[in-house]
């Protein structure tokens, strides 16, 4: 019985880059970390911004608030009736909202307010 071995042969293609071309990727990588780093820096300015708003939610605030689950969620305007301090240090808030005999009221945290209205 003969065995037969057969090398695998790879062949492997350097690509040089002209000295254009590496300034034009190194340009898009670093424009790249730029669009990244202001969507970052968006954020961290709204959470700074709603951080502060937040603590100054007292009873008879008015807010836009985030209740309901997932597919039936949305955003109401609500008057905050209530608010709870909890041993972690968290708030809840009771909020009244919709008008007439439509007028309902939930218990939310405080990752649900979307905007404080007035303080």
């Amino acid at each position: 019985m003969t065995d037969i071995n057969q090398a695998a042969t790879t062949e492997t293609t350097t690509v040089v880059l002209t000295r254009a071309e590496k300034y034009a990727k190194a340009i898009a990588a670093l424009e790249k970390q730029v669009v990244t780093a202001t969507a970052k820096l968006a954020d961290l300015k709204l959470e700074a911004e709603t951080s502060g708003k937040l603590e100054s939610v007292v009873e008879g605030s008015a807010i836009t608030a985030r209740i309901g689950r997932a597919e039936t969620s949305r955003n109401v305007s609500a008057r905050v009736v209530g608010v709870q301090e909890l041993e972690t240090g968290a708030r809840r808030f009771k909020i009244l909202f919709g008008s007439g005999i439509d007028t309902d009221t939930a218990v939310i945290q405080e990752a649900q307010i979307v905007e404080v209205l007035e303080g």
